[in-house]
This record gives structure tokens, sequence and C-alpha cells, in this order.
């Protein structure tokens, strides 16, 4: 299923003769429609995500589900069971494409707030680095101030709006409940990712890592498309998409399709200016990648034809595409991932400007 009715018409556009060898719509599977081999996915822990309860109809609205480590998740999607997603409501009628956001690629994080579940007032040993705290639910708020650690961005969290701190000097902050709040996550993280469940402990997300064969799938002149809806801004380094490329895992000379720079990238990205991501909404990515040393690349961000220039040595093909992560594993996007679509051919600049419209 495409949940996009737009995309299969513009998949065709300027490719007379050529057509996409790779596809993964991952609103609730990770199985491919076009491709070959099958996925790997990692996640060392248990995890959270909003989606709709095994017998749920529309009406019944979203609920928080909670997965088993190596279970991947899907925003918006009915959890039938175990691996076991669907993107259709109970009574058979289909989830809105606007609530079905795909699949959740989100970094590690640990939520400092103990028993999260049952928020009191506390105070809490936090480390050197940027913690938001938020994921409040309730009519109340939590209130960040000073203990013995030196910090700045003190403030007040609710259901809408959350308080980010930098830690400078670890030590203790304090943290003051009021009203009604019944949850609350204070993690390492600049945004709010998903909830993370604690008792009488801090308790760590590990990574969420997706990976398939690069044989078959990609090969070393190549375009992509895929919509994205991610918690960052363009100011916070992540990959929508990664290959490894030769060289060591995550090294310069590995490709990405780019939250921060939405573009296809090597090392760095291309020098010249990139388009930012707006954070909490869908956008439409293309791209190219070529197999050069120094060559001109073109890209599209919501119709909008960007170019850069590769700066590295000419690539050679590994092992691995990676869906929402570098191909070391980290860097991912905090958000969600649909409709990934691979061609082992560069586009030209009227595809990827129609693909993304």
């Amino acid at each position: 299923m495409i949940p996009n009715p737009g995309l299969r018409r513009n998949l065709g556009h300027g490719l007379a003769s050529t057509r996409y060898g790779f596809s993964a719509p991952l609103t609730s599977s990770l199985t491919l429609d076009r491709g070959t081999g099958t996925p790997t996915f990692t996640r060392a822990s248990t995890a959270t995500v909003m989606g709709y309860a095994p017998t749920a109809n529309l009406a019944d609205g979203q609920t928080l589900l909670t997965v088993a480590s190596g279970e991947a998740r899907f925003v918006g999607a009915r959890r039938i069971s175990a691996n076991n997603w669907s993107n259709t409501f109970a009574d058979g009628t289909a989830i809105p494409s606007a609530t079905l956001l795909g699949y959740l690629s989100e970094g590690a994080a640990t939520n400092y707030f103990l028993n999260s579940g049952a928020p009191v007032t506390q105070t809490i040993s936090l480390p050197t680095g940027t913690f938001t705290l938020g994921n409040i639910l309730g009519s109340g708020s939590i209130t960040s101030s000073a203990g013995t650690a030196t910090a700045t961005g003190y403030g007040v969290a609710t259901s809408s709006a959350t308080n980010r701190i930098v830690v400078t000097v670890a030590g203790t902050v304090v943290f003051t409940k009021a009203g009604t709040v019944t949850q609350a996550q204070v993690e390492n993280t600049a945004f709010a990712t998903s909830y993370i469940p604690t008792t009488s402990a801090a308790v760590t997300r590990a990574a969420d890592v997706l990976r398939y064969p690069s044989a078959g799938n990609v090969s070393l002149n190549g375009s992509a498309y895929m919509e994205i809806h991610s918690s960052i801004t363009s100011s916070v380094w992540s990959n929508m998409f990664g290959m490894d490329f030769g060289g060591s895992a995550g090294s310069a000379a590995n490709p990405y399709l780019s939250a921060d720079k939405t573009r296809m990238g090597l090392g760095a990205g291309p020098s010249s200016a990139a388009l930012g991501l707006s954070a909490n909404s869908l956008v439409k990515v293309a791209g190219v990648w070529v197999y050069s040393a120094t060559a001109t690349q073109y890209n599209a961000t919501n119709g909008v034809i960007t170019s850069g220039t590769i700066n590295t040595t000419n690539i050679t093909l590994n092992a691995n595409l990676y869906i929402g992560s570098s191909s070391n594993g980290a860097s991912q996007p905090f958000g969600t991932i649909r409709n990934v679509r691979i061609w082992q051919t560069q586009l030209p600049n009227s595809t990827l400007q129609a693909l993304t419209k």
C-alpha cells in the first residue's frame, strides 16, 4: 500500500524506461514491495509508540503501546500482536494517511525522572548535557529549578510545552510538580522523544537500527525518495538514509539522505547551503548520488530543487543499506519514515521535483 495517493502517479514522471528497484512502504511492516533480501531490525530495549490497540476503530483513538526489544514501531498503525501491525482498523477501514506516519527511528535516550507514571516532586542528579523536560500528561505542570548543578534554561513544562535545560556542571536539578500530572520525562535530548517508563531508577531506550542488503537494491549511481516526519530541526545532525560504501562504518565515504541537510551527501554533505526541515511536519525529500570524486548532485524538498558538490573519494559498494540511521547505526532522525523508493540510476531534476511536490 502507498498511503500517498499521488505518489504512484508521480513515480512514473519522466521515467519512460526506468522503474524503482527498491520499495519499502514502512507504514505497518518492514516487508519490501519491491527489492531483494530481508530486513534486519535491532533495538536492545523495550519502547513505546502512539498507535491503535488490536480492537480499535477510528472513534477509539490512539493509545500508548509498549513493544518488546527487537520489534519495530509504526506510528499511527494498529498493533494486532507482537511484530504484527496493520494499516486498517479492526472494522477493515483504512487508517488515514495523515495518521499512518510510518516507521519510527530514534536514537538512544534516558529518562531520569523516577516513577514517571506517577510523578512527584523530586531532585534529580544530572550529568553535563542538554535535557528536555516533557511528555507531560495531565492538566498540571512540572517546573525545573536550581539544585547543585550549574545549568541554564530552567522553566515550566506542561502537556503542550517542553522545557530545555543545559547543564554545564553536573549536579542536581529540582523538579516540582503542581496540579494533576500523570506522566513525565526528563531525557538527555534537545527535544521530546517517545515516552520511556521508569520506576525506581532511570531507564534507557536503545537505538532503532534498520538495514537491508545493498546487493540488488542500490548501486554506485542512484536516487532515492522518502517521506519523513521528524522532531528535529536543521540544527541537529541526523540521517534518514545511510549506506555502507567502503571505508569504516559511518566514515566520510558513506552517502546519506540527511534530515539536517535535507539532501544526498557524503561525509559532512555538499558545501552549498542546505534546506532546513520544519519540525513535526511531513516532508517529501528526494536526491541522487554519483560515483565520482567531485560531482554536482541535485536534490528536492517539497518540490524545491537544490544542488551541491560531493567532496570525497570515489565510493565502493559494501554490504548494507540503512533506513533511518547512518551506516554505523547512529544519527537517527527521531522521527518517522515512510514510502522509501530507490532507483539504480540518477533521476533528472524534473522527476525529483515532481516526486516531492
